[in-house]
């Protein structure tokens, strides 16, 4: 059984307990998020390490426990073709109190493997999901948090993160924390906390701090500030695009491929070209840092302030 929306999905695994399940997104947050719905203890195996050896020995090792269990198998596409016999095969097989729960970026609907999950179990592919069905599950995902928020700021943070869920979640978490002691979330705290991820002008500036073109970096970073951003989220944005930078460095140093980094790190495209400047984004971080502190006691200085460190960080 198929689904395309969430809701539908999660009531029906809620009401029968399929033995398997197939979540298909391509946000990789997103189904770190979906994860949640699913109780018990789990654990964990990538679809391209996993062998079919190693699959069945889960299967009849999980089945021996009396509570409910989690066998979690991730980026399924990557799945060799003899763990994908096994799964076909033992698709049928029923083991009391163990969901297998498989996650991919894209599986297509014609292999075996698909149709095998869809006869026995239940898929929820919000691959080809719609620009306004995706705004529909953010909006709900925003409902169910625990502090409220304004309507118009709900809107206002939906088009700022431009329907990114990794966004969305790093931008409720900031906005929650700077809220502490207060039941709503206004409009004025998205305008002063985040940034227009959606603004083309953000993601030049990033563009250009990474090729090293001192010139744009400058006419993009003083475009944002004519604009009225503030210099704090957008300082925010930058360390999380440089902390990536670094994170990838660090995996390629430890002997990681590049297949390997562009799947933890699917969406940062740009940065994976940069993976032999680990000692740029870490000086980068420390002038980031050290900025957000000097702005606290500025005196008014911070278009200067602001512009020193973009030449900085492109040297």
């Amino acid at each position: 059984m198929k689904f395309t929306q969430q809701k539908p999905f999660f009531a029906h695994i809620a009401s029968t307990k399929p033995a398997l399940c197939l979540i298909l997104s391509k946000e990789p947050a997103l189904l770190r998020e979906l994860l949640q719905y699913f109780k018990g203890e789990y654990i964990k195996f990538s679809a391209e390490k996993l062998t079919e050896t190693a699959y069945m020995q889960e299967l009849q090792s999980l089945s021996l426990f009396g509570e409910e269990r989690l066998l979690l198998v991730q980026d399924l596409e990557g799945a060799k073709d003899p763990l994908r016999k096994v799964i076909i095969d033992s698709a049928s097989l029923q083991i009391p109190h163990l969901t297998r729960l498989f996650t991919a970026t894209t599986l297509a609907s014609n292999t075996l493997l698909y149709k095998a999950i869809d006869k026995h179990g239940v898929i929820l592919d919000l691959s080809g999901e719609k620009p306004w069905e995706k705004e529909e599950g953010l909006k709900r995902w925003l409902q169910q948090q625990p502090k409220q928020m304004e309507g118009a700021a709900a809107q206002l943070l939906l088009e700022r993160t431009a329907g990114d869920f990794g966004a969305l979640q790093q931008e409720y978490e900031k906005l929650f924390c700077y809220t502490l002691g207060r039941d709503l979330i206004k409009v004025d705290d998205v305008e002063r906390l985040t940034i227009n991820q959606a603004h083309p002008t953000v993601w030049k500036l990033i563009d250009a701090l990474l090729a090293s073109d001192s010139r744009s970096t400058l006419s993009f970073g003083r475009s944002l500030l004519e604009e009225g951003d503030s210099l704090f989220p957008l300082i925010r944005l930058l360390r999380k695009q440089f902390e990536t930078g670094y994170q990838m460095c660090e995996m390629q140093k430890a002997g990681q491929s590049r297949e390997e980094i562009a799947a933890t790190f699917p969406m940062a495209k740009k940065l994976q070209t940069q993976t032999e400047n680990g000692g740029r984004f870490k000086r980068g971080m420390v002038l980031l840092d050290q900025l957000e502190v000097n702005l606290k006691n500025s005196g008014g200085r911070e278009e200067v302030l602001w512009e020193q460190l973009l030449i900085q960080l492109t040297q």
